[in-house]
């Protein structure tokens, strides 16, 4: 079951298109490349926004590639990303380049002539570079390679380009602060992008997309439509589990009836259960019992030091620290442009809550918080 990638059917995000657009005329129109974050926590709709934006970017003429971490270090690797859907006899054709040496996917042996080849392929017309989970990059902050990959950033991040470029980047809500220890630090006015929850009507629209384009029901869906939406929390990871167990429970052209409605919400709620569960994936019991203490302890949206002062209580500062990074790369925890930090979602709370915070008074410090 995919929960992961492009949508199917796709609303909102609008002012964040409108954003993207702009920013590749003005690469065009400014013979100067620029980059776009897109962020926020896990289930927002990042991934499934980077695809719409690829979209965007392949109508207007320009060429799109894939990158991995790797290709930020590794010129060969990246070569062989760039040069993949292109044959060696039309990519020599065009640039003048002899490539006798990629023949058979053999890769360069010289470094510099893949840099070379590189610069050549991204400059030959409007070109979109795109990486998702940027924040992985915080797993090279002391690898060998960072030096270089602090290259690869700072050299894309601006490029020279008479005919557009875009470094368009995904990542949790804590990329850009990976991104800045790895050298890119400024950023044009709208080009950092905070994914939020999904308004109602936005919602609203993909639900009914997928009673009356994908099932195609004659039922009037309005109902389906307020139930589903109670559920979801304007969260796409949740709504687009939901939209799974309308695809699983209704056939097509099937009817709307309040029996395969109560089926499709048990469903959805498995699923989104089984989602939350996954954030806590790799934390002992008694680790998700001492942070949930801590999260019910705190309002709803708190200062972080406040989150490390109680974790102090139990934990020694490295083991608090260390445990502050799980949660947030996880998406226990984000932390919001401003500096304010909570639990993404309301109904994740209210997870932690009732599976690990009860009858646990007794069992664990007083944090000396005050919810």
């Amino acid at each position: 079951m995919i929960e992961r990638g492009p949508a199917k059917y796709f609303h909102g995000r609008e002012q964040e298109i409108h954003d993207f657009q702009y920013l590749m005329l003005q690469t065009m129109d400014r013979q100067m490349g620029s980059s776009m974050l897109i962020q926020g926590p896990p289930g927002v709709g990042k991934t499934a926004l980077i695809e719409e934006l690829k979209k965007h970017a392949l109508q207007k003429g320009w060429q799109v590639f894939k990158l991995s971490n790797e290709c930020l270090f590794d010129p060969k690797e990246l070569f062989t990303k760039l040069t993949k859907k292109t044959k060696p006899k039309a990519f020599q054709k065009s640039f003048g380049i002899d490539l006798k040496v990629f023949q058979m996917n053999i890769a360069t042996a010289s470094v510099s002539q893949t840099n070379a080849l590189n610069e050549a392929l991204v400059l030959s017309q409007p070109t979109l570079l795109y990486l998702d989970e940027a924040q992985t990059l915080h797993d090279f902050l002391d690898h060998p390679d960072r030096p270089r990959i602090t290259s690869f950033l700072n050299t894309y991040h601006n490029l020279e380009s008479k005919k557009g470029f875009v470094l368009l980047l995904g990542g949790l809500n804590h990329s850009q602060e990976v991104l800045q220890q790895l050298g890119i630090s400024r950023w044009n006015t709208g080009t950092v992008q905070h994914l939020k929850r999904l308004e109602p009507t936005t919602e609203s629209q993909i639900i009914d997309d997928w009673l009356m384009k994908e099932i195609k029901t004659k039922d009037d869906p309005t109902h389906w439509i307020q139930q589903i939406s109670q559920k979801t929390d304007g969260w796409p990871r949740h709504l687009q589990s939901y939209c799974n167990a309308i695809s699983q429970y209704v056939a097509k052209g099937g009817h709307l009836t309040n029996e395969t409605l109560h089926q499709v919400i048990a469903y959805g709620d498995e699923l989104k259960k089984k989602n939350y569960e996954e954030r806590c994936f790799g934390l002992s019991r008694k680790t998700k019992q001492i942070i949930t203490s801590v999260i019910q302890s705190l309002p709803e949206a708190f200062d972080i030091e406040d989150m490390m002062e109680a974790f102090s209580k139990t934990w020694s500062s490295e083991k608090a620290q260390d445990i502050y990074q799980k949660i947030l790369s996880r998406g226990i925890i984000q932390m919001d442009q401003a500096g304010v930090s909570s639990v993404p979602v309301p109904s994740f709370r209210s997870f932690l809550i009732e599976h690990y915070g009860k009858d646990r008074s007794r069992e664990l410090p007083n944090h000396g918080l005050s919810r």
